[in-house]
């Protein structure tokens, strides 16, 4: 009797033993798989040394930006200054370029560093096929210079419109109308949501997988980002008129009903300064954080609006719709991708430093 008490409460032991060692193993695993695909992507890169800031220097990447102790307030109302973007952007990130061609034009070869051996490849360089691309694109696209970018000495306040569901319910829609630059991304649809994010735009931005939407905005300016070498031959198979081939991630647009005069392809150099001097990552940056950087170089004062989101909020303003629900596995896909937290503390040390000022308060710093 004594020996199978015995042997009972060695098997009691064991089994206690033996789960308190799955437990560690599954903790140890989740944890490993947690830090490359869910939102905890930055630690996984601090494990590689990637925000350690001599490392930075070497490979050429902006160590993070300087931490105010307390936000520089922002201009109040619709003052506009000029130069005043350019200037604050500067002071926290002195590797702003401000003379960086926005968009691939002829000549484009001549451009350093747009092509480089050993990284030739989209989204940061071209590659020889994507150079031959562009020459054929150049043809097809007429050079034409836009009002707002020719200048003429107004100083111009633009605002950059996210499509976060942070906007519903704010009607912001006649304020947004009222700058004199607007900038849109994606497929964000602008008819039957004037209330909440204005009629006008003057700049959208988007790519083959966010080209959806049928309706055109009037009178605006298209900026492709091409993040792919396919991009670029979707880009030609539309302005051609002919069906587009290639390899995507999602459903395209197979059409772009625009006059090839308001099509325009941002300089890849964009992407990649936006990565590497602004924000300080080797990841894909967002349409967003792009189009962000991009308006630096010719606004003068830059809002932005519909940035950011709240776990109980829709994602979209145009879709009821929640990270929780149909976005949760779309979003860990794009935690491999981009780095929002990267993003996040790089969008807050603009706010801290007033270079842009967020209406929605889509960043609480």
């Amino acid at each position: 009797m004594r020996t199978m008490e015995l042997a009972m409460k060695l098997f009691v032991f064991l089994l206690g033993a033996g789960v308190i060692m799955i437990n560690i193993f599954y903790k140890h695993v989740s944890h490993k798989i947690h830090k490359t695909l869910g939102p905890s992507l930055q630690e996984y890169y601090s494990s590689l040394n990637y925000t350690d800031e001599v490392f930075l220097k070497r490979i050429g990447i902006r160590p993070p930006g300087p931490k105010f102790s307390h936000s520089i307030k922002y201009p109040e109302g619709d003052t506009c200054i000029p130069g005043y973007a350019k200037s604050m952007v500067t002071e926290i990130n002195p590797k702003f370029n401000t003379n960086l061609p926005l968009f691939v034009k002829k000549g484009f070869r001549e451009w350093k560093g747009l092509m480089d051996d050993g990284h030739d490849n989209l989204p940061f360089y071209l590659s020889d096929q994507d150079c031959k691309m562009a020459d054929q694109l150049l043809e097809l696209l007429p050079s034409s210079s836009h009002p707002v970018l020719a200048g003429g000495g107004k100083c111009r306040r633009c605002i950059v419109v996210g499509s976060s569901g942070l906007v519903s319910g704010q009607n912001l829609g006649s304020t947004i109308d009222k700058y004199d630059i607007v900038i849109r991304m994606n497929d964000a649809p602008v008819r039957g949501y004037e209330k909440e994010i204005g009629s006008k735009t003057t700049f959208r931005f988007l790519y083959p997988e966010s080209a959806t939407n049928k309706e055109v905005d009037s009178d605006a300016d298209y900026i492709i980002v091409p993040y792919k070498s396919d991009d670029l031959a979707w880009l030609l198979a539309v302005v051609q008129k002919e069906k587009p081939e290639g390899t995507f991630w999602k459903e395209i647009g197979e059409t772009l009903d625009v006059d090839p005069s308001r099509i325009r392809i941002l300089n890849p150099q964009v992407a990649r300064r936006t990565s590497y001097d602004h924000i300080g990552m080797m990841n894909i940056p967002t349409i967003g954080t792009i189009a962000i950087v991009t308006a630096f170089h010719f606004c003068d004062m830059v809002d932005i609006v519909g940035f950011g989101f709240q776990h109980d909020k829709p994602y979209h303003y145009y879709e009821n719709k929640t990270i929780e629900g149909e976005f949760e596995g779309l979003f860990a896909y794009f935690y491999v991708i981009h780095d929002f937290a990267k993003e996040k503390e790089y969008m807050k040390d603009l706010i801290r430093g007033a270079a842009i000022n967020d209406l929605t308060h889509g960043y609480e710093v």
